[in-house]
């Protein structure tokens, strides 16, 4: 396990892999002749080592080990850093103007679910966001920097496939996956969203390997430029559907002011400051704005 990556290796494997270290002194014979052996050997049988015979499992807090198995959570991409609104206020206008379309229920909505994800990653929304935007609207502007907080358990996805095909390894310890250009308007695939969306547990599915049940904790952001990107039922309720404006389309003045902004090095983590501090005590998640147009 490394600060950003998960890799699994059979034993012959970890071996070859450090074949190449030096070999470690272990002991001596009763003629005080050096005994040694390869490092891989060595930890393998080592007492110090730290070995989770339960396997593997994820949980987004910050605990290496839980019932016995090792958790993949590696943790937030940005640490938090003070901030003036001028420092991320284009960024929210952008929110609220153009991902939002003005409608001030929607932007609060967005902005509590957001923070949501961040304050109780533990707790899943059972809501996802619904994008309908064209090329060159700033929908990635929206979720790039979403998706530096949440580093490594996030995913871009930009086929419908690794969404809800059968092999989806893809998904495995995520907290946010982002469907671009994502169509799902048959109701299998509808239905296999809105277990992504509620249920508790996923089943992930490698080529050659076993399929096995984890904990999900995943939120989906979905975005395409389909009329019905997904089959949204009248008394639905998993779902915020959103119609981004064009008023910016390709607007590349305006793109480049607001990259600016974005790409500053202290953007992330001034972002995540303003979500840690935004006070979610009366956010039901699953109460959800309801946008005329979406029916």
């Amino acid at each position: 396990m490394t600060n950003h990556t998960l890799r699994f290796f059979t034993v012959r494997e970890f071996k070859d892999m450090l074949s190449h270290e030096s070999e470690v002194l272990t002991g001596y014979t009763k003629t005080m002749d050096e005994k040694i052996k390869p490092v891989a050997d060595v930890w393998l049988k080592s007492g110090k080592a730290n070995l989770c015979t339960k396997g593997i499992t994820f949980y987004p807090i910050d605990k290496h080990y839980i019932n016995g198995k090792l958790n993949s959570y590696f943790g937030l991409g940005a640490s938090p850093m003070p901030y003036e609104f001028i420092d991320i206020g284009a960024y929210l206008l952008h929110l609220e103007l153009i991902i939002c379309n003005a409608d001030k229920n929607c932007y609060e909505y967005l902005l509590n679910w957001l923070a949501h994800m961040v304050q109780k990653p533990i707790e899943k929304p059972e809501v996802a966001i619904v994008l309908k935007a064209g090329q060159g609207t700033g929908k990635g502007t929206f979720v790039d920097p979403i998706g530096k907080i949440i580093s490594a358990h996030f995913v871009h996805l930009t086929e419908q496939s690794q969404v809800v095909g059968r092999f989806n390894s893809l998904l495995e310890n995520k907290v946010l996956i982002f469907a671009d250009e994502f169509f799902a308007g048959s109701k299998k695939h509808t239905d296999q969203l809105k277990g992504m969306i509620t249920e508790k547990t996923a089943k992930i599915e490698r080529k050659g390997v076993d399929s096995i049940m984890v904990p999900s904790f995943s939120r989906l952001i979905m975005a395409s430029n389909h009329e019905n990107i997904v089959s949204i039922e009248k008394d639905e309720r998993r779902y915020l559907y959103l119609e981004v404006s064009e008023e910016r389309k390709q607007d590349h003045d305006y793109f480049e002011a607001l990259r600016q902004v974005i790409d500053n090095p202290k953007f992330t983590g001034q972002l995540l400051q303003f979500l840690l501090e935004r006070d979610i005590s009366n956010f039901n998640p699953r109460r959800v704005p309801q946008i005329k147009s979406s029916w």
